[in-house]
């Protein structure tokens, strides 16, 4: 009797992002390649203004509630990456990285940082 089984690569960093591909396997882009991403895309953008630093750490900071257990069950969840029979209900990311920036920096600067980073997604 032969047993098959389908064995999926377990990830043990934290996840940005999770696709289902046509052939049922799942593309996965790590927290960290996806801050670091954004980190460069930003800084790139805020260049143009000269405050490359400023896009950076607002682009690392971004998604810092990515990190958080809640949002790891959420995204490994919803998208059918680990079996679950409920719907797991959407998550806050964007607080922690703008909670983060208000609090680094003294104000208005924070304040700033902490605008871009919780409006991102608005």
């Amino acid at each position: 009797m032969s047993l098959s089984l389908k064995v999926k690569h377990i990830i043990m960093e934290p996840i940005a992002h999770i696709k289902r591909t046509s052939d049922n396997n799942f593309e996965i882009q790590t927290l960290e390649d996806h801050l670091s991403g954004t980190a460069i895309l930003a800084a790139s953008f805020a260049s143009e203004f000269s405050n490359a630093d400023w896009g950076h750490a607002i682009g690392l900071w971004h998604d810092l509630g990515k990190y958080s257990d809640e949002f790891q069950n959420y995204i490994k969840s919803n998208s059918g990456y680990e079996e679950d029979d409920q719907i797991k209900s959407k998550t806050d990311h964007t607080s922690a990285g703008a909670i983060f920036a208000n609090q680094l920096y003294p104000p208005p600067l924070g304040q700033i940082f902490a605008y871009c980073i919780a409006g991102h997604h608005a």
